[in-house]
C-alpha cells in the first residue's frame, strides 16, 4: 500500500467504521487500513485529538472483534436462509443494518457508563477502572433490529416501552458481549479522560472511539 498523504487521512476520517472496512474489501490502494494501527490511530487523532490509547495497543483487533460481534448478531436476525422482497438490496441492507446495531451498542455503552457520572461536577461516582474489568454484556433495542422499516405513524416503535416487550419479539437476538480486548480500547481513552477531568468528553469521543460520524446517526434515525 502507498503511503497514505494527510489529505487522504482527512478523507478516511470522514468515514464510519462501516464504510471504512467497505472500502478495505473494494479497494486496493486502502485494502490494509482495516489492520494498520498506525493508520487507525491517525485517523482516531485526527478526528479526536484528546483519545489517548497506549501506542502499542492492538487498535485493529479492538474494532475488529467487535465488528465480528456486530456481524454475528445481525446474521442470528437476518441467517442466510432469509427471504427479502426483490426491491431489497442484500448488500446495502446489510450495512444499514450494522450502522443501526453500532449505534445502538453506542447509546446503551455511553448509557452504561455515563450512569456512574455525577454531572454536578463531571465525575464518576465509582472508580471509572471498575467499570472496565471483564467484557461488557448489552441488551440492543428489539425493534430496531427486528423492524429496520416501519409506516410513518408508528416510525418511534422503539421508543415505546410496552411495543419493546411484545411476546412478537421475544426471540428476537439482542445481547451483545464486548470483548474484553474492546472493552479495553475504550477504558483507556476515558481513564485518561477522568484523570484530565475531562468526562464531558464520554459522549462525543465515545462516539470517535467507535468510528461513528454524524451520518451514521442521521441514517440511524432515517434522517437523510
Amino acid at each position: 500500500m502507498q503511503t497514505i498523504t494527510a489529505l487522504g487521512i482527512d478523507y478516511l476520517s470522514t468515514l464510519d467504521y462501516i464504510d471504512l472496512t467497505n472500502l478495505c474489501k473494494t479497494n486496493r490502494q486502502f485494502a490494509t487500513i482495516c489492520t494498520d494501527n498506525t493508520y487507525l490511530r491517525r485517523i482516531l487523532y485526527n478526528t479526536n485529538k484528546t483519545i489517548y490509547i497506549p501506542p502499542k495497543f492492538d487498535i485493529a483487533l479492538a474494532m475488529k472483534q467487535l465488528d465480528d460481534e456486530v456481524e454475528t448478531l445481525f446474521f442470528k436476525n437476518y441467517p442466510s436462509q432469509q427471504q427479502y422482497p426483490r426491491w431489497i438490496n442484500k448488500e446495502l441492507f446489510t450495512t444499514h443494518m450494522k450502522k443501526v446495531i453500532y449505534c445502538d451498542i453506542y447509546n446503551e455503552l455511553n448509557s452504561f457508563i455515563t450512569a456512574e457520572i455525577d454531572y454536578t461536577d463531571y465525575s464518576f461516582v465509582i472508580p471509572a477502572e471498575d467499570l472496565f474489568k471483564d467484557n461488557i454484556t448489552l441488551e440492543l433495542v428489539k425493534p430496531f433490529i427486528a423492524f429496520p422499516f416501519a409506516a410513518y405513524p408508528v416510525l418511534d416503535y422503539g421508543d415505546d416501552y410496552n411495543f419493546r416487550n411484545i411476546s412478537l419479539l421475544r426471540d428476537v437476538e439482542n445481547t451483545i458481549v464486548l470483548p474484553k480486548h474492546f472493552v479495553d480500547y475504550i477504558k483507556y481513552a476515558i481513564l485518561d479522560w477522568d484523570a484530565k477531568g475531562l468526562v464531558n468528553k464520554i459522549d462525543d469521543g465515545l462516539a470517535d472511539l467507535l468510528f461513528l460520524k454524524p451520518y451514521t446517526f442521521r441514517e440511524y434515525w432515517m434522517e437523510y
